[in-house]
């Protein structure tokens, strides 16, 4: 009564003999005969169609391969008068063999047809009013233009932020937890010796951190032409490389005298 009132078809897929019982309403939905549906070698997964097939794979392989908690997946599939209907099944395995091979599976298949058409046309109409827009107003690709600066520019400024609390922020933290532990190897020295190498390997995470930090603050800054521009941070970058991998790192450029 329960799957009646909310329309949904019940199903129950054998997975090792591939093998799938759906209940009447399914039938009533995709508008096949039992016989009908059943002719079919794979009558389920051989409907669907071909733009959603590799989808659709993918949810049952992840499901049975336990990187998904259920099967949770939107489709085409093709019905009895030939026609494509979008549907929706849900379900997840409720049996196992000795060897944690998923055997039996069940599940809910929903009509959701009407909805899915609802929201393709809800785009054609956003897009077709877009057009519209763009093609009656001359300011349109300015206007566009403009907003696009913008949002680059405050993008910019908000990695600049991010960079400078990174190298101002956590790199002066972390620098200063260094000296500290460089002045507790010291004391450790005289005190216990066998401790200080414990503190120097720590010291030398430290200041893993600060060259890391100090790096991603670097690759967040954009490029400033007043320093040098493309050219002079591509160089160094190439010296960076070097000098952090131990690797030789040759940076050579080609540009006009006006670059």
């Amino acid at each position: 009564t329960a799957l009646w009132g909310a329309r949904a078809a019940f199903w129950q897929w054998q997975i090792g003999a591939n093998s799938i019982l759906m209940s009447p309403l399914w039938f009533a939905m995709t508008g096949y005969t039992r016989d009908q549906w059943e002719a079919a070698s794979d009558p389920w997964f051989s409907r669907i169609h071909p733009d959603d097939r590799e989808a659709v794979e993918q949810h049952m392989r992840a499901h049975l391969g336990a990187q998904q908690s259920a099967i949770d997946v939107e489709y085409r599939i093709r019905t009895g008068n030939g026609r494509w209907k979008w549907m929706l099944t849900r379900g997840r395995a409720v049996a196992w063999d000795f060897d944690g091979n998923a055997t039996t599976a069940i599940g809910i298949s929903l009509d959701i047809n009407a909805r899915k058409e609802a929201e393709l046309q809800f785009t054609r109409n956003r897009e077709q009013l877009l057009q519209t827009a763009a093609a009656s107003s001359a300011d349109w690709l300015m206007l566009r233009k403009r907003l696009e600066r913008e949002i680059i520019e405050i993008a910019n400024r908000e990695q600049q932020r991010i960079a400078s609390d990174l190298h101002d922020g956590l790199g002066q933290e972390l620098t200063g937890i260094a000296l500290m532990l460089r002045g507790l190897a010291v004391q450790l020295q005289k005190q216990n010796p066998a401790l200080k190498g414990e503190v120097d390997d720590v010291i030398g995470l430290v200041n893993n951190a600060i060259q890391s930090s100090r790096s991603l603050a670097r690759g967040l800054s954009p490029v400033n032409a007043r320093r040098g521009g493309l050219s002079a941070a591509l160089q160094t970058l190439a010296a960076q490389a070097e000098e952090r991998y131990g690797i030789r790192v040759t940076f050579r450029g080609e540009c006009d005298g006006a670059s």
